[in-house]
């Protein structure tokens, strides 16, 4: 039977990157690394022709979960990228439990709360190097963030996190994110294992996909996009890009799942738009356009 990973108390909860001692603001946390310059993890063939196959589609995330449940029990899974400031943009989710939780979990991190990951303190801590694949763990109780654990772990059942994250060559961070929920109890050190063997092919697709997505949110709004960059200049990329999918008919939530960003940022970004081209609603956003 495998060991469940159980922490000492927390005065002496230390996780290591490398071989140096981590302490990470939002909680502690144990971290390990690939250096995939000197060392490559045996990869099954068959996670990675079904990684290589699914990039692209919609169900993309479905079929990563599909293929992770060979190597141990996972509740949720959520992808995201992360840019310039270490804003996230949402690649997908999935759930052997609840689609509907891991999505709305998402986009609830998506709102404030990625602030608040241990994780962005080892991006923050991180040398450019593409070569450095990382796989973190995180037991929800010892989350310091109130509000993080509170709204992303304990209301949607989730007990702890796996995560992996590595650096794209566009210089933004991939994340694959894995959870458990109270009903199955902690990962544990062979689960912990088993990710380390995957986890550079995970990533790898991950971005791929990323890229892929990119371009097919720009086909999708380049048009109404062009238009509004026409009319403003001065708007940011991302009030361009909802102003597009305002033109395109999208609703708020239709949008945010286009960008891969939460309903919420939308508003903003529309509310910041509509002052910029001195109007104050769709229609006048309408006719100006027009």
């Amino acid at each position: 039977m495998s060991q469940i990973l159980q922490a000492p108390a927390l005065p002496r909860r230390v996780a290591h990157i490398g071989n140096k001692p981590y302490w990470g603001c939002g909680g502690y946390m144990e971290i390990c690394s690939i250096d995939l310059a000197h060392h490559r993890p045996n990869v099954d063939p068959t996670l990675a022709i079904e990684s290589i196959r699914a990039i692209g589609k919609d169900a993309f995330a479905e079929r990563l979960v599909g293929s992770l449940s060979r190597y141990f029990r996972l509740a949720h899974l959520s992808m995201f990228s992360f840019g310039p400031e270490h804003r996230p943009n949402l690649l997908g989710t999935s759930s052997t439990l609840s689609a509907r939780i891991a999505y709305d979990t998402a986009l609830t991190y998506l709102g404030s709360h990625y602030q608040s990951d241990p994780g962005q303190h080892v991006r923050d801590a991180e040398k450019p190097d593409t070569q450095q694949v990382h796989v973190q763990y995180q037991i929800a109780s010892d989350i310091v963030d109130t509000g993080y654990r509170i709204n992303c772990y304990e209301q949607p059942g989730i007990v702890d996190r796996l995560s992996i994250l590595q650096r794209s060559e566009d210089n933004a961070w991939i994340a694959v994110n894995v959870y458990r929920d109270r009903s199955q109890g902690l990962f544990s050190r062979s689960d912990f294992d088993a990710l380390m063997t995957v986890a550079p092919i995970l990533t790898a697709a991950a971005d791929r996909h990323a890229q892929l997505l990119h371009l097919a949110k720009a086909s999708d709004c380049s048009d109404h996009y062009a238009l509004i960059a026409r009319v403003n200049p001065r708007l940011s990329q991302r009030e361009k890009e909802v102003c597009a999918g305002i033109l395109d008919g999208l609703t708020a939530k239709q949008i945010a799942k286009r960008l891969g960003i939460a309903p919420t940022s939308v508003i903003t970004h529309r509310k910041n738009a509509y002052l910029k081209l001195g109007i104050n609603d769709h229609k006048q956003l309408f006719a100006l356009v027009r």
